[in-house]
């Protein structure tokens, strides 16, 4: 890994087709992980899967990583959360999931 990238490169047409898209799908409680509190989009809800996978591309090429768990991952935030896959093909990924990013202090 050359590119190790500390902060995302989206334009500002990238960052509001991500914003359209992630505010328009059901996001739902991942309950089985109640100890790192998040949310979670499924593929097979999105109407167009084109636009899952523009989303998912967008993550992975423009994002910036960090490191979690001892693993290296790319992420992203969009409209107040942090977003991330599971690492897996494109072909493979299944959801995207999201948390709320911590506010500034005052």
């Amino acid at each position: 890994m050359t590119d190790l990238r500390r902060e995302q490169c989206l334009t500002a047409e990238e960052l509001a087709r991500a914003e359209e898209l992630l505010a328009s799908h059901t996001w739902w409680v991942a309950r089985t992980m109640p100890q790192w509190p998040h949310e979670y989009t499924l593929r097979r809800t999105w109407e167009n899967q084109e636009d899952f996978v523009w989303m998912v591309t967008i993550m992975r090429e423009k994002g910036y990583y960090e490191t979690w768990g001892g693993r290296v991952s790319r992420v992203m935030n969009v409209s107040g959360f942090k977003l991330w896959t599971m690492e897996d093909t494109l072909d493979g990924t299944i959801l995207i999931n999201r948390k709320p990013l911590p506010r500034p202090a005052a």
